[in-house]
């Protein structure tokens, strides 16, 4: 059996959005909408692929 993992870094707009989605402080919140909205204005660099990494089951005994 061969299992296949796909691992990706987040971006910095997703980070903060997932900060946001957790965030309890009214404060921060309103910081990290404030954030996401001053990276989302600007222009976005070509993302780099998806690193793909092949794991087999018994490379995790």
């Amino acid at each position: 059996m061969v299992i296949i993992i796909v691992i990706k870094e987040l971006t910095p707009i997703e980070l903060l959005k997932l900060s946001l989605e957790y965030s309890i402080s009214k404060k921060h919140q309103k910081s990290l909408i404030e954030r996401i909205n001053k990276l989302e204005r600007k222009p976005v660099k070509e993302d780099k692929p998806r690193k793909k990494v092949q794991a087999t089951q018994e490379s995790f005994l």
